[in-house]
């Protein structure tokens, strides 16, 4: 069983003006609803395998986020250039806002 942090609260860095990457640590379990919404320094976020939940919204409206990059080995969860998805690629979760470019 993980010690430290296993879930990140609905709304935990919501506005958050500081933030502008982050790595989730490998404690981390569920991420909660909208927890990095408007975060809008934000450009980077790592999701490690132990992340076995995303809630909807968690990252919604950071308008400087370019990408999400999703450990290999995570179960349920992977992305494609930065791009999140759920593992069988069937459903696409979270289109960073300022990714550039036209995505089919």
């Amino acid at each position: 069983m993980p010690t430290g942090v296993t879930t990140i609260a609905e709304n935990a860095f919501s506005y958050n003006e500081f933030l502008t990457s982050i790595s989730i640590p490998d404690t981390v379990i569920n991420i909660g609803q909208e927890a990095f919404s408007n975060c809008n320094k934000l450009y980077r976020i790592t999701i490690p395998s132990s992340v076995t939940n995303i809630e909807s919204s968690a990252f919604a409206h950071c308008k400087n986020l370019t990408s999400i990059t999703v450990a290999p080995s995570n179960p349920n969860y992977t992305d494609q250039e930065g791009v999140v998805f759920n593992k069988d690629l069937s459903t696409l979760l979270c289109f960073p806002a300022a990714k550039s470019g036209d995505y089919t």
